[in-house]
C-alpha cells in the first residue's frame, strides 16, 4: 500500500511539475507578446503622430495656396480694369483724332 501510495504521489508530483513548467512557457509566451504588441503601439503612435504633422503642413499649404488663389483672382480683376481703362482712353483719343482731321 505504502508503494502504490508512494507511486500515486510521484505521479502527481509529475503532472504539477508539467503543469508549473506549462504555466511558465505559456506566462514567458504571453509577456512577450505583450512586449511585441507595446513595440507596435509605440511605433504606431509615432507613425500618427508624424502623420498628424504632415496633415498640418498640408493643411498650412492649402491655406496658402488659398491665399495666392485669391491674390491672382484680385491681380485679374486689376488687370481686367486697367484693361478697360486703357482700350476706354485708346477710343477717346481715337475719337479726339478722328475729329480733328
Amino acid at each position: 500500500l505504502f508503494s502504490k501510495m508512494t507511486h500515486t504521489i510521484g505521479v502527481q508530483q509529475t503532472a504539477v511539475d508539467e503543469t508549473q513548467k506549462n504555466i511558465t512557457s505559456s506566462t514567458s509566451f504571453w509577456k512577450k507578446q505583450l512586449a511585441d504588441a507595446d513595440q507596435s503601439l509605440e511605433a504606431a503612435n509615432k507613425t500618427i503622430t508624424a502623420m498628424n504633422a504632415s496633415v498640418e503642413e498640408l493643411t498650412e499649404l492649402v491655406q496658402e495656396l488659398k491665399q495666392v488663389h485669391d491674390d491672382i483672382a484680385n491681380e485679374t480683376v486689376k488687370a481686367r480694369t486697367c484693361e478697360a481703362s486703357v482700350y476706354a482712353t485708346a477710343r477717346a483719343i481715337n475719337v479726339t483724332l478722328h475729329n480733328a482731321l
